[in-house]
């Protein structure tokens, strides 16, 4: 049965750059669109995310690829589970969208009927979210702007290669959630 504390964490602490990252994102132009999808991305400014003691931390604990997601208004990211070179992913909302909704997919209940459980971001707060478990977006109204960063490569899968950018044998893995829980429990020593 699909639980919210198997799909995502919510931290502790609050962004201290919630504002310039959302400022800073609405002054870019020169998005690049992700792979035929419904969001672009640039790479996060370093001189503002190094200011916020939660990114440094992470940083300074091995995660990595820090970006922005920017999806168009009146978008649907469909439901997908993230390769698995992305068990996981910190994630930060960077304004009040109360029309962009994120979804958890689980079991299917009758035919194409399935049981679904919502993130509902909290303004301000970074999300640990269980990229292996199925997820999508809903985002209408406007631009919705999502700082993203990946937990550190010591959580790849051994069978995963990266250069080539796939599995070596087409496994999914089926750790998602031990590595997810310790993942939760590795942000809560680092006090976050």
């Amino acid at each position: 049965m699909l639980k919210t504390s198997d799909c995502y964490y919510e931290l502790k602490t609050r962004s201290e750059v919630i504002q310039e990252l959302s400022d800073w994102c609405k002054a870019q132009t020169g998005w690049s669109q992700w792979r035929w999808t419904t969001f672009m991305l640039k790479e996060a400014p370093l001189e503002i995310i190094e200011q916020d003691t939660v990114i440094r931390k992470l940083l300074d604990n091995g995660w990595r690829a820090p970006f922005i997601m920017k999806n168009y208004p009146h978008s649907f990211y469909s439901f997908h589970v993230d390769k698995e070179n992305r068990p996981a992913a910190i994630n930060l909302l960077l304004d009040d969208n109360v029309n962009s909704h994120t979804y958890f997919l689980g079991e299917s209940l009758y035919k194409a009927q399935f049981r679904a459980l919502e993130l509902k971001y909290r303004y301000g707060y970074y999300y640990l979210l269980n990229t292996h478990i199925k997820h999508g977006v809903f985002n209408l109204q406007k631009d919705r702007y999502v700082f993203s960063i990946s937990p550190p490569a010591e959580y790849i899968p051994e069978w995963w290669d990266e250069k080539a950018g796939k599995s070596k044998d087409n496994i999914v893995t089926r750790d998602s959630l031990k590595v997810f829980s310790a993942l939760k429990l590795g942000l809560q020593e680092l006090n976050l």
